[in-house]
């Protein structure tokens, strides 16, 4: 499977958009990292990425990481709710270049949208990635924003509930996989929004920003 090298726990990022019109079914694909997050109304910008499961199609956002020790957490650099999709694919970008020059591969194929500015697709790494290069490149390792994790936020439970809330009051139906992080999944048997991106990002900043 080809990703972009992304935050550990959300790894991948090499699914395709939902079609418009398609109405979510299980199984299908559960999204493992943000493969868009950004400022509005940037669609290519919008939280996440997804790669394919066998428990449906959704979203991972602020997935757990591994631990990588107090000095390397406090110097890699850090996403945040309303990125451009340039500062984001910039981040991931010297991240999978890192895992590239430590002895990783690069991929020859695969969809990457959280690497991705205009016609410049970024850089795609095979996977899986040689723990060496893992480890050399952890301190160049994007982190999800805080607000995005129950241990970094401590209003996370409320803002979570707020941001599933006004998603389905927006016409995308989802439900939480868990309480520490944002990993969601579609109801099966509702549609699918055709501005899903533009609804995901406009809640995300709703409900974790105030805007």
């Amino acid at each position: 499977m080809a990703a972009a090298g992304l935050i550990a726990g959300c790894g991948s990022a090499t699914g395709q958009g939902n079609q418009p019109g398609r109405v979510a079914s299980l199984p299908d694909r559960v999204a493992s990292l943000p493969d868009r997050v950004a400022s509005l109304p940037d669609r290519a910008a919008s939280l996440p990425a997804r790669s394919s499961t066998a428990q449906g199609t959704g979203r991972s956002q602020g997935s757990r990481e591994p631990s990588t020790g107090t000095t390397s957490a406090a110097t890699r650099p850090v996403l945040r709710l309303d990125d451009s999709q340039a500062r984001r694919a910039a981040l991931y970008n010297a991240y999978s270049a890192c895992l590239l020059s430590h002895g990783a591969s690069r991929a020859t194929h695969g969809m990457a949208p959280a690497v991705a500015v205009g016609n410049h697709l970024g850089i795609l790494v095979q996977q899986p990635v040689p723990p060496r290069a893992q480890a050399a490149c952890v301190n160049v390792l994007p982190r999800n924003p805080p607000q995005l994790q129950a241990s970094t936020n401590p209003h996370f439970h409320s803002e979570s509930l707020a941001y599933v809330d006004c998603l389905r009051r927006h016409g995308e139906w989802v439900r939480l996989l868990n309480g520490y992080n944002l990993n969601w999944t579609f109801v099966a048997g509702h549609p699918v929004p055709d501005n899903e991106a533009g609804i995901e990002n406009g809640c995300l900043l709703q409900a974790f920003a105030g805007r």
